[in-house]
């Protein structure tokens, strides 16, 4: 009997429960299912919008993901190196090599530009394909009148005799600068408002620099020596052209309203060609003289170089983000490491270059 009232009681209440198990088998409606809000990409995104373990493209996506960009920037960089220096003074009442100082050339800062030319490839994960164009020249002049208690000692690209004088030295000094970049690159989150910009591709460096030198009364190779009163002239050229691979890291921490704080590193190593040649010219007591130094010919080697920018930037979107536009200006700190090979053939030594200063940018997006 009670099993009997067991199984009826059973069967009463799976009935019941049918409709239940119905329901919770159904796929739930497009009303109930809760979808993450969009973001856009390239600006701060919400909690719980990304999944947690990839890191997202942060490419502008203007003209549905086929997006085009251009770059502009005005550089105002100050030209220095390790082997600037025109000349040493020393009094004449001092024994030779002592209380020297030198007299320098001082470029100061010249202006110059980038352009850059790039577009997002949303079939690739949103990669970047970007090349980059860089000009800058310099030239700075240094004139030193003596007083009548000092002699120079001319920094020259000869290998021998020193002569001193001590009437007058003029110098001058040029550098043209030329880079083309071409960087894959992936913008993409390191976090809500942090986003980041890995590139790895090749660049190529031209840079040709030319010194020239004037001094009068020239006194002979000694301090105590006196001589007829003549001009000599100096000159030398180097040129050199690298090739090699350039990998950079950018990064942007998002302040809100479109500012933005930058700071990107990148590292080149190249290839390097030199060329080095230099001539002297002038009268030694009463025999003029002539010669030409070919100082470094077809030289190759690696040359390292390190590039550092940190600054700020402000960009926005229009036209429900059709189309981007963004401002940067910031500092660069670029080291060109054992570049300069002027005084090489001399003493077998190579120095440093370095490029500093302002870089005020801008790009549009479309």
């Amino acid at each position: 009997m009670l099993k009997t009232e067991l199984k009826a009681v059973l069967a009463t209440l799976g009935i019941c429960l049918i409709p239940f198990a119905a329901q919770a088998d159904q796929s739930m409606s497009s009303s109930q299912t809760k979808q993450a809000p969009a973001y856009v990409s390239g600006e701060p995104v919400k909690t719980g919008q990304l999944p947690a373990g990839y890191n997202a493209s942060a490419a502008y996506e203007c003209m549905n993901g086929w997006d085009i960009f251009v770059t502009g920037d005005y550089l105002y960089w100050l030209w220095s190196q390790d082997s600037l220096k025109v000349a040493d003074v020393l009094p004449t009442t001092e024994a030779l090599g002592t209380s020297e100082s030198s007299v320098l050339f001082d470029p100061g800062y010249k202006s110059g530009f980038q352009v850059g030319l790039g577009f997002n490839m949303p079939g690739m994960d949103n990669w970047n394909l970007y090349s980059e164009y860089t000009w800058y020249r310099n030239t700075t002049t240094r004139s030193v009148a003596n007083d009548g208690s000092h002699v120079f000692r001319a920094v020259t690209p000869l290998d021998g005799t020193t002569y001193y004088y001590d009437g007058t030295l003029s110098a001058k000094a040029k550098m043209h600068f030329d880079a083309l970049d071409l960087q894959l690159k992936r913008p993409f989150y390191f976090g809500r408002k942090l986003t980041a910009n890995f590139g790895a591709g090749l660049t190529a460096l031209w840079i040709t620099q030319k010194f020239s030198t004037t001094v009068s009364g020239l006194r002979g190779t000694e301090v105590t020596d006196v001589t007829t009163v003549v001009d000599s002239s100096f000159s030398q050229k180097q040129t050199s052209w690298g090739l090699g691979p350039k990998f950079s890291f950018e990064s942007n921490w998002m302040l809100g309203w479109g500012f933005g704080i930058m700071a990107n590193l990148s590292t080149s190593v190249l290839y390097t060609k030199y060329e080095v040649n230099g001539s002297a010219s002038g009268t030694a007591g009463a025999t003029p003289f002539s010669v030409t130094v070919n100082g470094v010919d077809g030289f190759g080697t690696l040359r390292p170089i390190t590039e550092a920018f940190i600054g700020m930037g402000w960009d926005m979107g229009f036209c429900d983000d059709e189309f981007r536009i963004g401002f940067s200006a910031g500092y660069d700190f670029n080291v060109y490491w054992d570049y300069n090979m002027r005084n090489f053939a001399r003493d077998n030594t190579a120095g440093n270059m370095y490029l500093q200063g302002l870089n005020v940018g801008a790009r549009f997006d479309f």
